[in-house]
């Protein structure tokens, strides 16, 4: 919503402030027999990572912060001359995660923003809103 300039501004900083956690909470607890250790993603890999997590020249983090401020993905995923890959993983890490009966929050509540529409804001407030519990990096 353009009407809350202050609110968009938090939920895009958010979203990119989010990717890190979301790495966690979407993919490591799919657990070691499914990932690479992170010794095995090399530099390039790790240089990968760093980019979706901090620059803004990143192709996901640039899609996440222009969803935030109230892009619609379809119309930014038509606009690009590149592949956003985090979009279609979202979904396969979801998929997999469901397979083995993880809560995956922040996943989850990408995948509501990013297919079924809600707000960013609204993905934020719920997820603020769960009820604390223990959380782990899955063995990583």
């Amino acid at each position: 919503n353009s009407s809350l300039p202050a609110l968009n501004s938090v939920t895009a900083e958010a979203g990119s402030a989010a990717t890190v956690p979301a790495f966690g909470d979407g993919i490591s607890p799919l657990g070691p027999s499914t990932l690479p250790s992170f010794a095995s993603f090399g530099i390039a890999g790790v240089g990968d990572l760093a980019t979706t997590c901090f620059s803004r020249e990143g192709r996901n983090r640039a899609c996440g912060e222009a969803v935030a401020r109230g892009a619609s993905l379809q119309r930014y995923l038509e606009d690009q001359q590149c592949v956003v890959e985090g979009v279609p993983t979202v979904e396969s890490v979801l998929a997999r995660g469901r397979e083995r009966g993880l809560d995956m929050p922040i996943t989850a509540a990408v995948e509501r923003i990013f297919f079924e529409g809600i707000a960013p804001g609204d993905a934020i407030r719920d997820l603020m809103s769960r009820p604390s519990a223990a959380e782990g990096l899955g063995g990583l």
